[in-house]
């Protein structure tokens, strides 16, 4: 995740390195995901794994 802040150079350099600039756009879209699961019954899964609600 980025630091807040002004950068230092070699903080400035890691950030603004492809790989790091491509894994911050892709957070988004796995959140997103992760959500979209949750809403669509995941959630209820794990807790009937857990035991919590009747399977």
């Amino acid at each position: 995740m980025p630091k807040k802040g002004r950068l230092r150079a070699p903080d400035r350099l890691r950030e603004t390195h492809p790989d790091c600039v491509a894994a911050r756009r892709q957070h988004p879209a796995v959140k997103s995901a992760i959500n979209h699961l949750n809403h669509r019954g995941l959630s209820l899964v794990r807790m009937a794994r857990r035991g919590l609600i009747a399977p």
